[in-house]
């Protein structure tokens, strides 16, 4: 109904009005500043951009898109299913990504290392070169 008539529902969100909520938002907000996340973010976005380079020279490679962290490799479609072959192919390796069509994505948590950043460019791109080959 109408507001006049009393009979609106007024719908909040997670964090209107609610103390405990709103406490939680506070302490996970100095728990990244602590922990630098921010800037761990933007160092992990460099490093991926550095470590898939390389591949944006492949005939096959169509498009390297990125923002931050978020990485997507399109790549030629070689098979019915290219990007899904290349997540096979770093599940070898030991690493689990995932594609959408011919895009290999890449989503790394905030938190990860450098040495982890490192083994996951490198499978990616050893994975996507077997594929394309």
């Amino acid at each position: 109904g109408s507001a006049e008539s009393g009979l609106t529902f007024f719908h909040g969100h997670s964090y209107t009005a609610n103390p405990l909520c709103a406490a939680a938002a506070i302490a996970n907000l100095d728990l990244m500043a602590q922990n630098q996340t921010v800037a761990n973010a933007a160092a992990i976005g460099d490093q991926i951009a550095k470590a898939v380079a390389p591949l944006s020279a492949h005939e096959r490679v169509k498009e390297i898109r990125q923002i931050g962290t978020m990485t997507g490799i399109e790549v030629e479609s070689v098979t019915e299913r290219t990007g899904f072959a290349v997540c096979q192919a770093a599940r070898k390796r030991g690493v689990w990504i995932r594609p959408l069509a011919d895009v290999v994505v890449l989503m790394p948590p905030l938190a990860m290392g450098s040495d982890d950043v490192a083994e996951l460019t490198s499978v990616v791109v050893e994975s996507i070169e077997e594929v394309l080959a």
